[in-house]
């Protein structure tokens, strides 16, 4: 008997409107901190979507203007990769040797010289790695 008495005790104090404030969880804080992230995660995800569609778009319109320039300078680099019994590197590491000698080489620039090395048969570039022939 004593058990069902607690028990009815708990429903009067459930029915209690200050009993009901004193023991509601305070979710605010994590509403908030669910709204802050929500949108920096829509932005990464829309940041992430606008670089995608550069590249596509970079693709589809085609490569750029290739200079006897840039060719050098990528071929010179290519040189110093492949001393030794290197025949291959990432184009990666390429780009990172290519800017030795020109700091601001844009990577499209590269992809660029490497399809026409490429239509060359001078390389053979596949899944980020550059072969040299």
């Amino acid at each position: 008997d004593d058990d069902d008495d607690d028990d009815d005790n708990d429903d009067d104090e459930k029915d209690d409107p200050e009993y009901k404030g004193s023991h509601k969880r305070d979710t605010s804080k994590r509403s908030d901190q669910g709204a802050s992230k929500r949108p920096r995660r829509e932005q990464q995800s829309e940041q992430q979507g606008k670089e995608q569609e550069a590249e596509e778009s970079e693709e589809e319109t085609g490569s750029v203007e290739v200079s006897d320039e840039h060719k050098q300078r990528v071929e010179g680099a290519i040189a110093s990769l492949s001393e030794g019994d290197n025949d291959e590197c990432t184009v990666n590491d390429l780009l990172k040797q290519v800017r030795r000698s020109a700091s601001n080489f844009p990577r499209r620039m590269l992809d660029s010289v490497l399809q026409v090395l490429e239509d060359e048969n001078k390389v053979m570039t596949r899944d980020g790695t550059v072969h040299f022939i």
